[in-house]
This record gives structure tokens, C-alpha cells and sequence, in this order.
């Protein structure tokens, strides 16, 4: 079965499936070797399922490795799309400023239009009011809540990739 194209979660599913086929065949070994007899036939069985779980121990340290792989590839791919997404929000919330901008800062010109001064003095402070706007500001929120999920996510990157170098 080709595990390379698998998910973390299908990963998890089959070493836990692994594990749990070790288990029972550790019982089973426990239960030959409390029954005390020293035939030939016992001490096969004893000997296959010795062998059976040397052999799920291999397969979990192999499913192992690739969960871990499997994960690391999928906390990179998310920071990828953390990133691009971002981006995009940042380029949408700029958009929606200027927006909000051009919708607003001509009436208060027309309120104003004897001190031509405040107008140039009070575009800056407009256009930064701007941002607090419910689309601005709705945008805003959508960055600051991907770039704390981007720091948690490199986060654990950065913990998995420590651990690896542990082991």
C-alpha cells in the first residue's frame, strides 16, 4: 500500500491501527507463555508472533517518520497559503482605505472649501481615520487573525523541526 500520498490523518489512522495490532499481539504472546507448555507447537506460535511484532514495530517507526513528514509538509503548505493569503489582504485592505477614502474625504472638502489649508493638512489623518471604516477594518481583522495563525503554524514548524534534530 503506497503510503507517500497519504494524509497526517490517514497516517495517524494506520499507526494507531499498528500499534493496536502490536498490542494485541503482545497479549497473545503473554497468553502462550502463561499457558507453560514447552511443545514444539507452543514455542513456534511464541516465535511467529515474536516475529509479527519486531515486524509492526518496524512498520510503526516507518509510519512514524512519514506522519512526521506528512505533518511538517502540511504546516509548510499552510504557511505558504498563510502568506499568499496575506498578502492578498493587504492589497484588498489598501484598496478598501482608498475606497472608503474617495467615498468620504470629498464631502468634508465641499464642508470646508474656505480653508483650503485643512485639506491638505487633514488628508493624512483622514485616510489613516480610514482604516478604522467597517471594510478597512473588518479587512484588518482578517490579516491580524492570519498572521497569529501564521505565527502559531511556524511555531509548530519550528518545534517539529527542533524535535527532529533531537532524535
Amino acid at each position: 500500500m503506497n503510503t507517500e500520498n497519504k494524509t497526517s490523518a490517514e497516517l495517524r489512522r494506520e499507526l494507531d491501527a499498528t500499534n493496536a495490532e502490536a498490542e494485541a499481539t503482545s497479549a497473545k504472546i503473554s497468553e502462550l507463555m502463561a499457558t507453560g507448555d514447552p511443545s514444539n507447537k507452543t514455542v513456534d506460535a511464541i516465535s511467529r508472533e515474536q516475529t509479527r511484532i519486531g515486524l509492526l514495530y518496524v512498520k510503526g517507526e516507518r509510519l512514524k517518520l512519514q506522519l512526521r513528514a506528512a505533518q511538517r509538509a502540511e504546516l509548510v503548505a499552510e504557511v505558504e497559503t498563510l502568506t499568499a493569503e496575506i498578502e492578498r489582504l493587504k492589497v484588498e485592505n489598501e484598496a478598501a482605505i482608498e475606497a472608503t477614502f474617495q467615498a468620504v474625504y470629498p464631502v468634508l472638502k465641499f464642508r470646508d472649501q474656505a480653508a483650503h489649508e485643512w485639506h491638505e493638512r487633514r488628508a493624512h489623518e483622514v485616510r489613516h481615520l480610514c482604516k478604522t471604516a467597517h471594510g478597512p477594518g473588518e479587512i484588518e481583522a482578517r490579516i491580524w487573525d492570519s498572521k497569529a495563525r501564521l505565527a502559531e503554524v511556524e511555531k509548530a514548524l519550528r518545534q517539529m523541526d527542533a524535535q527532529q534534530i533531537e532524535d
